[in-house]
């Protein structure tokens, strides 16, 4: 009893090298320093960038971020913007309640610069990675290695995605466009719906006889717009398909004739 009492008082060599090196923050909480990924970094930037866009300060955006029920020091906001500090699920909330936005418009890019890495080894072009993230499509690149849509099970796994991951959607997507565009169209012009086989991919035609919007023309511009927001498209890809369907409408008129 005597001599266990007597080892405990003398220093192992495993306490001293504990003592000659200190142990780092991360050692001490008993976990290891988890390193910031692409998306991480682009949160990091993000947040700088809406902060100083609202005109906060990170002492005014650590008080803003206490009302809303999740405190964090004005450091931690400047290690987070440096990419030093990991952004929790329950941080990024927050932070897109208080800054005005959407959770995404934190974690994706603001403006297309090239592939977005959604993990550091797998990138797809900035628009899809907008549309995945809007629970529009999944993550793949348009005729790229990984472009599901050649196999069988395609129909079913998008009709799938979109249910998961847009619930408030009416699964009846050609009903959903029609609501959509009546709630924000004005003015009695045609609206033709066409589907393609798949409630999913239902084609959107507008033509208008010089109707009136907020006092002025319904240009085909107006219409582009219409198709871009109705399906989350760009104004470009828009300008294809309503070009196109109009295209496609007067050859058959041609055709008739």
């Amino acid at each position: 009893m005597n001599q266990m009492v007597a080892d405990t008082r003398h220093p192992t060599r495993r306490d001293l090298l504990h003592t000659l090196i200190p142990m780092s923050d991360e050692q001490r909480k008993g976990r290891r320093a988890i390193e910031t990924g692409p998306t991480g970094k682009t949160v990091g930037k993000n947040l700088a960038r809406l902060r100083t866009r609202r005109g906060f300060t990170t002492r005014q955006l650590s008080a803003a971020l206490e009302r809303a029920g999740r405190p964090i020091p004005a450091s931690g906001i400047t290690r987070m913007e440096k990419g030093e500090r990991a952004v929790t699920v329950d941080d990024l909330t927050a932070l897109a309640v208080v800054l005005d936005v959407s959770p995404t418009a934190l974690l994706l890019p603001a403006e297309d610069t090239g592939p977005v890495n959604v993990t550091p080894a797998k990138a797809v072009p900035w628009q899809v990675a907008w549309r995945w993230a809007h629970g529009q499509q999944p993550p793949f690149t348009t005729g790229g290695e990984d472009d599901p849509r050649d196999n069988r099970d395609w129909p079913e796994r998008r009709r799938r995605f979109l249910a998961e991951n847009q619930p408030y959607r009416n699964p009846d997507h050609l009903h959903e466009i029609t609501r959509y565009v009546s709630a924000r169209i004005d003015g009695p012009w045609h609206l033709e719906l066409d589907s393609t086989g798949e409630s999913e991919h239902g084609t959107l035609s507008l033509r208008s006889e010089r109707t009136k919007r907020d006092n002025r023309e319904m240009t085909l511009e107006d219409q582009v717009h219409v198709i871009a927001n109705t399906y989350g498209i760009s104004l470009t890809e828009a300008r294809i398909r309503l070009y196109g369907r109009m295209a496609e409408e007067q050859s058959k008129t041609e055709g008739d004739n």
